[in-house]
């Protein structure tokens, strides 16, 4: 009698695994570029998988400041007489120097752009 833990069920399963590897990594590397318009319907799953790992993200972010705020002895429940002024401040000095850098980034791309454009002119 075999079981799953037998010594005959693991290695099929190891040349299973192998062989399919095997294969896909065939199939992987002889497949051509496929230059097509993806269609509206795969456009529209990305981007609603997409928002949805942006919601795991932003959940985790939540939840990690939960942690946080717990550990800097902030307790649900438990009348807090003054607010965390230390950890708004640098929360608020983040948020500004993030946003310093998206105008910066857009700035240099809107320059880079225009030099581009330029470039392209007839003198």
């Amino acid at each position: 009698m075999t079981t799953p833990n037998s010594t005959s069920c693991i290695t099929a399963f190891v040349k299973i695994c192998f062989c399919l590897s095997v294969i896909a990594i065939f199939f992987l590397l002889g497949a051509p570029a496929a230059y097509a318009i993806p269609s509206p319907e795969l456009v529209l799953g990305s981007v609603s998988s997409l928002s949805q790992i942006l919601a795991v993200i932003v959940a985790a972010l939540s939840a990690a400041g939960t942690v946080l705020a717990t550990r800097l002895g902030m307790k649900p429940g438990q009348k807090s007489r003054r607010y965390p002024v230390k950890l708004i401040g640098a929360l608020v000095c983040l948020v500004a120097a993030l946003a310093l850098a998206n105008h910066w980034q857009w700035r240099s791309h809107k320059t880079e752009e225009l030099q581009r454009l330029q470039a392209t002119l007839i003198s």
